[in-house]
């Protein structure tokens, strides 16, 4: 290359850091700084940060702090590009002034036969890591963990922060290789088969050395000296949404475990819902179970439930309550799951009874529900005496004339039919045998 061409490439090189600089200088603050997750990070981690800072910075949370507005505005403006494919890389690639001026004069296509740059920039920038072996290389095993949560924690939704340690592969691993003495590097060889007199036959198989990698471990390395894998511990945030069912499973894929030319499999949270002493979730319902107590059946109930967001949820009602009847409050169940609304809350209501009562309590209660005075036999037994009554003296002599006779029987009988009954039966029927004697006297 002579001197004008090494020229005019040094000439190009600097055109070019000269026309980046101010894009780096004039960067107020990094977005993924702002959200405090890596450039790598993919879009669940982005989400999950974004959710967890705006719950923490929202003004509504922080009436007293004037400075929370400007935070969360910078928090929102920061999602909305890192959650767009297209505005982050030209974010990646361009900074604050690519956006604002839509790429401006540094799209892609802007540069001509000097696509090489757009590549360095790509590789440089992070947060494109590709994954293009996925469909080439064998997926390693998936790892399943219980996510134990409140119904407050799915009632209102929440961000939870888990340390997840997990196998890697050292980085430096490439260089403590060396290639398979056995097969020379392809990872197959070939294997010959004598299959009678003048037969033979040549057989390709994988290398059992290498295990059809090619490379061996070349020993003592000091660029990974626990080996080929080493454990390293990272920071997850797991995003559990408004109303999840009980089983949903949050998804972080290739988390798991890597493997040795592996796709490193997913790791899944599974939602279990821990028991309240409060409410019972029915699908999108809340049951709630209300012991009340006897008064509060036959006079009215006003009641209040603590929500679990915390509101006070007013359970009134005027009428009489049976046990076990059920109340429907609309809207007051759990959030739904991808939608908007809210299930119902089921109040059953469990009556108290009292174990007993004192006589002087059953006297009470008596008076309370009676309407006339108290009728300690029943009918059926009023009525065989009222015609016992008749028939005794209908068996006496009669001194007296038969209308008059009739007519004091008739008194008699009612007369005993209007007073109440408190007697016992022995003292009733003395009554009625002295009764019986004056009348054979007379």
């Amino acid at each position: 290359m002579g001197p004008s061409k090494w020229a005019v490439s040094i000439l190009l090189v600097a055109v070019v850091f000269i026309h980046w600089c101010p894009v780096a200088v004039a960067k107020d603050k990094d977005y993924y700084d702002l959200l405090g997750v890596a450039k790598d990070a993919d879009q669940g981690t982005i989400k999950r940060a974004y959710r967890k800072l705006s719950l923490k910075h929202h003004p509504d949370a922080n009436p007293d702090d004037k400075s929370s507005v400007d935070v969360f505005t910078k928090i929102a403006s920061a999602y909305e590009v890192l959650s767009d494919p297209d505005k982050r890389r030209k974010y990646d690639l361009y900074g604050e002034e690519g956006l604002q001026n839509n790429g401006g004069g540094h799209h892609d296509s802007d540069w001509g036969d000097f696509g090489f740059f757009n590549d360095f920039f790509d590789d440089f920038g992070g947060g494109h890591r590709q994954r293009g072996n996925r469909g080439q290389k064998r997926a390693g095993a998936s790892i399943l963990v219980p996510l134990f949560v409140s119904l407050e924690q799915l009632y209102s939704g929440d961000v939870i922060e888990a340390a997840h340690r997990k196998q890697v592969i050292c980085a430096q691993w490439e260089e403590c290789e060396k290639p398979c003495n056995k097969c020379g590097g392809s990872g197959m060889v070939i294997t010959t088969r004598k299959l009678g007199p003048g037969f033979v036959q040549r057989v390709q198989q994988q290398c059992t050395q290498c295990g059809g990698r090619g490379k061996i471990p070349s020993g003592d390395c000091s660029g990974c000296p626990n080996g080929q894998f080493e454990e390293v511990e990272r920071m997850l945030l797991i995003d559990v949404e408004k109303g999840m069912p009980d089983g949903e499973k949050i998804l972080f894929a290739e988390e798991a475990d890597e493997e040795a030319d592996k796709v490193p499999g997913d790791l899944e949270f599974q939602i279990r819902t821990t028991a309240s002493d409060r409410f019972e979730r029915r699908g999108d319902d809340l049951y709630h179970k209300m012991n009340i107590s006897l008064v509060e059946a036959l006079v009215g109930i006003d009641r209040l439930v603590k929500q679990l967001d915390g509101r006070q949820v007013k359970v009134s009602k005027d009428t009489v309550t049976i046990p076990h009847e059920i109340l429907n409050l609309p809207k007051e169940g759990m959030p739904l799951f991808g939608r908007s609304g809210f299930g119902k809350m089921i109040v059953e209501f469990w009556v108290e009874f009292p174990p007993l009562l004192s006589d002087e309590q059953k006297k009470t209660v008596m008076s309370l529900f009676s309407t006339n005075q108290p009728n300690l036999k029943g009918d059926a037994e009023k009525r065989n005496e009222t015609a016992s009554c008749g028939e005794e003296e209908k068996d006496q002599p009669n001194p007296k004339g038969d209308a008059e006779k009739e007519n004091e029987t008739a008194s008699s009988c009612e007369e005993e039919k209007d007073e109440p009954n408190l007697k016992g039966d022995t003292e009733r029927k003395n009554e009625t045998a002295s009764s019986d004697d004056e009348e054979m006297d007379l």
